[in-house]
């Protein structure tokens, strides 16, 4: 009995100093600027990112305003959603002049040893996103996330808009990325 107490007394011990993890260290030194939880729409100011970005960034199913809109034309809508582009954008950031004509403030970067990526998708929240994993795999570096769940009874659909997410990571030699949203 004695050694079964001690035991347990030396897991939660080890467990106060350990904590759980929560925060672990993702792999290659990434650091996430943004977890998802950036939303551009037309009707929000944008200090992020460059206004020629987001117009050559636009995702499928995401709601726009329409540029042509009229408000004395009745059958002109204000807002379009987008039915032709991709369903999500990927870039990988290796040099400051690609960093400049993407961010309006470019975070800091030293490019001889680290990059940025910038995901691109459509959604209707603005929930966290949460990095699981990090790997190198057949020429292809994947990025696992999964979405922070709602609190019971919370309701936070909006209308569909464009997210992000951006990591600044060290540089690798590497031209395809693939982001996958896994279930928890």
């Amino acid at each position: 009995m004695k050694k079964f107490l001690l035991g347990v007394i030396t897991i939660i011990v080890s467990g106060l100093f350990t904590g759980c993890n929560k925060d672990k260290e993702l792999p290659y030194n990434a650091v996430i600027l943004s977890n998802g939880t950036i939303t551009i729409n037309e009707s929000t100011s944008n200090e992020y990112f460059t206004k020629s970005f987001l117009e050559q960034n636009m995702t499928f199913g995401a709601k726009y305003r329409n540029p042509d809109w009229d408000s004395e034309d009745e059958e002109n809508r204000e807002y379009l959603y987008d039915e032709t582009s991709p369903a999500f954008r990927t870039h990988i950031i290796k040099e400051q002049r690609e960093l400049d004509l993407v961010f309006n403030n470019p975070p800091q970067v030293s490019f001889d040893e680290e990059m940025i990526i910038v995901y691109i998708f459509t959604a209707i929240n603005a929930r966290q996103q949460i990095l699981k994993d990090l790997r190198l795999e057949d020429n292809t570096f994947k990025i696992e996330f999964t979405t922070k769940e709602a609190k019971p009874g919370y309701k936070d659909t909006s209308m569909p808009m464009r997210r992000f997410i951006v990591i600044k990571m060290e540089k690798l030699d590497i031209t395809n990325v693939s982001f996958e949203n896994i279930k928890n």
